[in-house]
């Protein structure tokens, strides 16, 4: 029994080496302008765009009013300027296919009572019928720490997530694969062009 809990240990040891090693070696293959990898695996979210932006500035550590989560409606549909004009600072944390699941993580790994007093969960009835795979991937590349992006692979409950956030760790230090033509403030996108 101990010969073959020693295997079992090894053999996944081993798997989880040949794993790695496959990851980085494919993420740093050019081919077409873009790393392989991301032409061998479903699913996979590029580094860039509107999913970036909505994250790259957000502080845990500033207080604001409203937070407002939920899919491309809500980033688009929510000016924190508006807000700003009646004494609210609002900012969206919003993706594009934002699943509730999805949401749930985002709050639950970025928000608290000392840095946010309200949180408005935009609902759009696609994202009932839909799967979270675009969510999930969108938020695993951009979440602000590798915590947060974690907790978000595991929620998926979906074997595509491992890929999702070993992509993510051997991307960190890359530039962005695209830029997205959207404006952002706040989360807010400021053109409708995504």
């Amino acid at each position: 029994m101990k010969k073959l809990i020693l295997n079992i240990i090894l053999f996944t040891t081993l798997t989880a080496v040949v794993y790695s090693i496959m990851v980085f070696i494919l993420f740093k293959i050019p081919m077409g302008g873009t790393p392989f990898l991301y032409r061998t695996t479903h699913g996979l979210q590029w580094k860039g765009g509107p999913g970036l932006r909505v994250f790259e500035n957000f502080d845990k550590t500033e207080k604001r009013d409203i937070i407002v989560i939920g899919t491309s409606h809500a980033y688009r549909g929510y000016n924190p300027e508006i807000f700003l004009e009646h004494g609210l600072k609002m900012r969206a944390l919003a993706t594009s296919s934002q699943s509730l699941k999805s949401s749930y993580v985002v709050a639950k790994s970025l928000l608290n009572k000392e840095n946010c007093d309200i949180v408005i969960i935009d609902l759009y009835e696609r994202i009932f019928s839909s799967t979270s795979l675009e969510s999930t991937a969108d938020l695993v590349q951009h979440l602000p720490d590798n915590r947060s992006a974690l907790a978000m692979a595991w929620e998926a409950k979906d074997i595509r997530a491992v890929n999702m956030f070993a992509t993510r760790l051997v991307s960190q230090n890359s530039e962005p694969l695209f830029d997205s033509e959207v404006e952002m403030k706040d989360g807010f996108g400021t053109s409708h062009d995504t």
